[in-house]
C-alpha cells in the first residue's frame, strides 16, 4: 500500500513538472539572458530603424539646455486662504529650457521634399524667491511643453535648404513645487512663464536648431 501510494506522488510531481516546463516563459533577471532566453526576445521595432544621420548630427550639435533671456518677472501675493490672509511677493529668476537636444524626426511629415523635425520634452523651469507674511519661501515653477515642429525643406543633392516653418508653439502644463494654493498667483505665473517659455523655444527652432540643420545630409526616410 504504502509502495503504490509512492509511486502515485511521484507520478503527480512528474506531471507537475511537465506542465511547469510547458506553461514556463523566460523572464528578464538582471537584464542576463540565456542563449535560450534571448530567442524569445527579438530586436524592438526602435533598435530595427536604420540610422539616421541627420537626427545624429543635430543631437550632437545642439545643446541640451539653454537659459531664456527674458525676465521671471515679480508677482503680488495678496489672497486670504481659509479666512487667513496672505500677502507678499514672488521674484522669479531667469527661466531654463531643458531638452532641446532630445530631438526626433516624424514620419508622418508625407512630403519627399520635406523633412519635419520634432521636439517633444521641452521643458521650462523656474526658480523662485518668496516673501510672504514676512516668512521666506523657495521654490521652482515648470512649464512643460507640447512637442514642437521644424519644418525643412530638402533640395535634390539631399542636403537641407535654408527654408523652414516653425508650427505653433504650445503649453500643456503649469505646475508649482511650492505656494500652490495661491490660485491667482498660480494665474498670473502661469500665464507670463508659460508665454516666455514658448516664446525661449520659438527662437531657439528659428535660429540654432535652424542653422544646425542648415545643409546638413537629410537623407530622408522611405
Amino acid at each position: 500500500m504504502q509502495r503504490r501510494t509512492g509511486d502515485h506522488v511521484a507520478a503527480t510531481a512528474l506531471l507537475l513538472l511537465a506542465q511547469l516546463t510547458v506553461l514556463w516563459t523566460p523572464t528578464l533577471s538582471q537584464g542576463i539572458l540565456s542563449e535560450e532566453e534571448a530567442a524569445y526576445y527579438g530586436p524592438s521595432a526602435k533598435q530595427m530603424l536604420p540610422p539616421d544621420p541627420l537626427v545624429d548630427l543635430l543631437r550632437g550639435r545642439l545643446p541640451s539646455n539653454r537659459p531664456i533671456a527674458s525676465r521671471g518677472g515679480l508677482f503680488t501675493v495678496n489672497e486670504t486662504l481659509r479666512g487667513t490672509p496672505y500677502v507678499g511677493h514672488v521674484l522669479v529668476q531667469k527661466g531654463l529650457l531643458d531638452g532641446l537636444s532630445s530631438v526626433s524626426r516624424s514620419s508622418s511629415c508625407g512630403q519627399r521634399d520635406k523633412i519635419r523635425l520634432v521636439w517633444s520634452r521641452v521643458t521650462a523651469t523656474f526658480k523662485f524667491k518668496a516673501l510672504v507674511n514676512s516668512v521666506r519661501v523657495l521654490g521652482m515653477a515648470k512649464v512643460s511643453l507640447l512637442p514642437a515642429t521644424l519644418d525643412v525643406l530638402i533640395e535634390d543633392d539631399g542636403l537641407t535648404k535654408r527654408s523652414y516653418r516653425v508650427a505653433a508653439v504650445r503649453a500643456s502644463s503649469f505646475s508649482l513645487s511650492s505656494l500652490k494654493n495661491f490660485t491667482r498667483l498660480a494665474g498670473s505665473m502661469s500665464r507670463q512663464l508659460t508665454y516666455a517659455s514658448q516664446a525661449a523655444l520659438r527662437a531657439f527652432l528659428a535660429g540654432e536648431a535652424r542653422k544646425a540643420a542648415g545643409h546638413s545630409p537629410a537623407h530622408p526616410v522611405e
